[in-house]
């Protein structure tokens, strides 16, 4: 080939897919809810500052889009029926040709990256991309009210490579990447650190791993509760949720991208960091510790639901890993409630359901509408 011939090295052919191929796009971040994990796109080409295509995403306009993360469909094209474009041509839309200037693919491309609402709606994979969007200042902001978190937490320790080496080989030393995610309900932009932990070896720097898993029947049971008898709901988000459990073997992971280090330095954590295969588990115990000290009592048929009783009232209360839900018979039994919580963690609380781990909850004369 002539690239092999003039560059010596044989040229990379997994990136040449079918033009206007059909593809499915995923979302290969660390979603906790349940909504869509993909997105239908047609195929335009490679992209020229990243890793994977660049994909036109009919549902969205005129919108562009590049993603690494896609499974395709090189058998299928986008169709339009023909009675529908021959209806939509006008004779007015008609020019002369020599008034028509050349204009290339990429060109057009450029153009639609540079749409600030398009922009603004990509989800970067890197530092390099966040730097490259309009919006980056909201994205740096997320990144540095992380680092300031995990300090604040005490997450971690520096300590020498040398000193880590000792207990561990270099291929136990764990990598570690930023990963972002923005909320719409409302608008929320955030950025996590999150370790390499399939690279993690049990017995070495992992034991157990088991946690509670997302239950439905139960939140239905209290939402069904608190409409049946009128109770107040407040749903919460945890921040930073698994920074606040300690981590019980140690983790030693290489300093990311973006944190001034001292060469020959490596960061040993104290917390369970996002990535690490015991970080659920760990988080999970912390919670379970938490809630018991104000004396709620973990459900024996559900370890994702608690309930607290006393002469007071009755307190239900759903988590799923950082997101979760409350109601209560009494309203100053929940505020007092939501008070202690508050003085433990850092928690959001708000007093609707609707956006709970991805759902649509509308209310309804008659009770709500969930989808």
């Amino acid at each position: 080939m002539p690239y092999e011939i003039v560059s010596g090295l044989k040229p990379t052919l997994s990136l040449l897919k079918v033009f206007g191929a059909k593809a499915y796009l995923f979302n290969n971040l660390h979603k906790k809810d349940l909504g869509p994990r993909g997105i239908v796109g047609y195929h335009m080409g490679i992209s020229p500052d990243s890793k994977g295509w660049v994909f036109w995403i009919p549902e969205k306009g005129n919108f562009f889009m590049k993603s690494a993360s896609v499974k395709f469909d090189e058998n299928t094209f986008y169709h339009v029926p023909k009675d529908q474009i021959l209806s939509s041509i006008q004779v007015s839309d008609l020019m002369d040709s020599s008034m028509v200037k050349e204009i290339k693919m990429q060109d057009l491309l450029i153009c639609s990256w540079n749409t600030q609402s398009n922009l603004c709606d990509v989800i970067p994979t890197s530092l390099k991309e966040v730097s490259l969007l309009p919006d980056k200042e909201l994205w740096e902001k997320a990144i540095n009210d992380e680092i300031n978190s995990m300090v604040e937490e005490e997450v971690f320790e520096l300590t020498d490579l040398s000193t880590a080496l000792q207990t561990q080989k270099v291929s136990n030393i764990l990598s570690s990447k930023w990963v972002f995610a923005k909320k719409t309900a409302p608008l929320c932009y955030k950025a996590h650190l999150v370790a390499w932990g399939f690279r993690q070896t049990r017995g070495i720097n992992f034991e157990e791993t088991i946690a509670p898993t997302l239950n439905f029947g139960a939140l239905w049971l209290l939402i069904s509760m608190a409409i049946s008898n009128n109770w107040m709901i407040k749903t919460f988000d945890v921040k930073v949720a698994f920074l606040h459990s300690i981590i019980n073997i140690p983790v030693f992971i290489w300093p990311p991208q973006g944190m001034a280090i001292d060469c020959g330095k490596v960061l040993k954590l104290k917390k369970a960091l996002y990535g690490t295969k015991q970080a659920a588990r760990c988080w999970w115990k912390h919670l379970t510790k938490i809630l018991q000290d104000i004396r709620f009592q973990p459900n024996k048929e559900d370890l994702s639901t608690y309930t607290f009783n006393s002469n007071i009232g009755s307190v239900i209360l759903w988590i799923h890993v950082d997101n979760g839900a409350i109601t209560c018979s009494s309203n100053d039994l929940l505020l007092t409630i939501c008070d202690h919580l508050n003085r433990a963690l850092k928690i959001k609380w708000v007093e609707e359901i609707n956006g709970l781990v991805g759902l649509e909850i509308a209310q309804r004369p008659k009770g709500l509408l969930i989808s």
